[in-house]
């Protein structure tokens, strides 16, 4: 036996196709699709990437770069944008308070209340309708001259929270923001 295939998947479990063939041809065309022949099993896995957005303006809670829901809420607050667009960016804060759960625990240690907190907040590069609405808030942003970064990941850090849509990771020693 060449190899053993199960199936190739999606994260929701739907199967793509079982065919070898199948599979080589999804994995040659996918930067997203790994493929590796652990012995006699030939192994194909979904990369999942972890995608940020930030601002230079930096957190005095935490020292790290605002995500783009907070920037945008300060930038806002400052009163730097217009009427409808203030409206949209409320808007779009309050779809991610009802569509993205809020994290129970954001540190490795139970008793961190005396460090500086240190873990980040990633969306699933699968979290479609999530990061579309962060990319409308990253274009509100730039129609006035504030720079986003964006910043993705295989490897956010120690993963301390994960849902569906998002993972809250402290950072490897070696990652920066």
């Amino acid at each position: 036996m060449d190899a053993l295939v199960v199936a190739f998947a999606e994260p929701s479990g739907t199967v793509l196709t079982s065919d070898l063939h199948d599979l080589r041809a999804l994995a040659s065309h996918s930067d997203r699709v790994n493929a590796d022949l652990m012995g006699d099993v030939l192994m194909y896995y979904r990369v999942v990437r972890y995608v940020r957005f930030v601002v230079a303006v930096r957190s005095s809670s935490s020292d790290k770069h605002l995500e783009v829901i907070r920037a945008a809420s300060h930038y806002d607050d400052e009163g730097l944008f217009s009427v409808e667009q203030s409206a949209e960016i409320r808007e779009i804060a309050k779809w991610f308070n009802q569509h993205l759960p809020r994290p129970g625990r954001t540190t490795r240690t139970r008793n961190a209340s005396h460090k500086r907190q240190q873990a980040m907040s990633w969306f699933k590069d699968s979290a479609e309708t999530h990061l579309e609405r962060a990319r409308r808030l990253v274009e509100l942003l730039e129609s006035h001259g504030i720079v986003v970064e964006m910043i993705t990941t295989e490897r956010p850090g120690y993963v301390v929270y994960e849902d569906e849509f998002q993972v809250v990771a402290e950072p490897f020693a070696d990652t920066s923001e």
